[in-house]
């Protein structure tokens, strides 16, 4: 697993904690996968202590389940779970963006443009797993914005529940999500909030929809 990196003794549960949870955010554990404890504590060179550590941290924030006597797999939402956080994320990131359009500075919106301008670069170098850490940053800003702790929280939590799987699986989606990723910062820059609103249903639903989709497959 080369996108997994060994660790040193220092900070060693936390370190296998993040390097396990980024694996599961940039798509590399699709939903429904099995966490094998073992192969990932031989990747990370550690022990499967920190390992099965860090999967129980994973378990409590809703990113992966425990099997009896099986060890863990991929949290994999239903089809109805996944309308529930859509509907969910939709009514708070709209509240969202209308307080972040209020509050964000030329500044702000000035780093917005410029983590887009990243992705779209890397998008054409090829470089997907950048390209997810960034739309990650991006959306993060976005919440930091309002400067409500606790709907900046609650979003991220909802946020993580949608794996960027689709960004390496669906042939198109990384170029459309970049269409609305521009859509959103050029919605911030006229300072337009229906417009940045309805940019942000249109992310969520089609986040939503691919998940969805991934689900119905054979």
């Amino acid at each position: 697993m080369e996108f997994l990196p060994r660790l040193d003794d220092d900070t060693i549960a936390e370190r296998a904690y993040q390097a396990i949870k980024t694996a599961i955010l940039e798509g590399h554990f699709l939903p429904g996968a099995r966490i094998k404890t073992e192969e990932l504590a031989e990747n990370l060179g550690t022990s499967r202590m920190p390992v099965r550590e860090g999967l129980n941290r994973l378990a409590a924030e809703g990113l992966v389940e425990g099997l009896p006597h099986r060890g863990f797999r991929v949290k994999q939402f239903k089809p109805e779970e996944i309308e529930e956080i859509h509907m969910i994320r939709t009514n708070l990131e709209t509240m969202s963006i209308r307080i972040a359009i209020s509050k964000a500075t030329e500044e702000d919106i000035s780093e917005l443009d410029e983590i887009v301008s990243q992705m779209e670069t890397l998008l054409v170098s090829g470089d997907i797993s950048e390209v997810i850490a960034l739309n990650r940053e991006f959306h993060i800003f976005l919440y930091q914005l309002t400067g409500l702790k606790h709907l900046q929280e609650i979003l991220t939590r909802l946020w993580n529940f949608f794996p960027r799987y689709a960004y390496r699986t669906v042939p198109g989606r990384v170029e459309a999500a970049m269409k609305e990723h521009r859509q959103l910062v050029d919605a911030f820059k006229e300072r337009n909030i229906e417009a940045a609103q309805e940019a942000i249903k249109l992310h969520i639903l089609e986040s939503s929809r691919q998940y969805i989709e991934y689900l119905k497959r054979p």
